[in-house]
């Protein structure tokens, strides 16, 4: 609140492009999404990632999502950090396409490789496009890693933040424990298992 009243203090004419984005990411943070639209429609440059990522905030809060596919792909093409490769990724995912998704999972996963969250979401993005057996090998992986994680839980050596699958990591949302994206990614994969046996039947 302390930076949107030193922002509001100055005449909007005053604010550079920098500002004005602080502004529209401000009003954003406190639920004003009609003002940071104002804003944000404001700032000059189309060479701004941070301008880009906070209009597709934006056009995802009030529903235009040709408009937010259009502003996170081009936040990311101007920085394809893990970051922005995750949240484009997982629009692309919500969005139910499945190959945009998983070509952005994949390249997200050349930077953090070990990444659970992002090695699930990417193994049911392929399932889902008709890969199935990319898929299936991650999901067994994860499944491997997962039993690991609880025959030392078992031998009484706790649960680390890191699990061997070439150095598993925590996960993308890192208040998410590892635990859980394991259980989850298992869960996922008997399901998968499931389906396939049935369609093969």
């Amino acid at each position: 609140q302390l930076a949107l009243d030193d922002y509001t203090a100055v005449p909007l004419s005053k604010l550079n492009d920098q500002m004005l984005i602080d502004l529209a990411e401000c009003y954003y943070a406190i639920g004003d999404v009609p003002r940071a639209a104002e804003i944000i429609m404001k700032v000059k440059t189309d060479n701004d990632h941070r301008k880009a990522y906070c209009h597709y905030l934006i056009s995802r809060a009030v529903g235009h999502m040709q408009d937010a596919s259009i502003q996170i792909t081009h936040a990311v093409g101007l920085l394809p950090s893990f970051f922005l490769l995750r949240t484009v990724g997982d629009f692309m995912y919500d969005q139910a396409r499945m190959q945009d998704a998983s070509n952005y999972y994949r390249i997200a996963l050349e930077q953090h490789k070990s990444d659970g969250e992002t090695l699930r979401l990417y193994a049911l993005a392929l399932f889902q496009s008709g890969a199935r057996k990319p898929a299936l090998d991650i999901f067994q992986g994860l499944e491997e890693a997962r039993k690991k994680q609880l025959n030392e839980v078992d031998l009484g050596l706790g649960v680390s933040d890191t699990i061997d699958l070439d150095r598993l990591t925590k996960n993308f949302h890192q208040s998410t424990p590892i635990e859980f994206i394991l259980k989850a990614a298992s869960d996922d994969y008997r399901y998968i298992i499931h389906l396939i046996n049935n369609k093969d039947k």
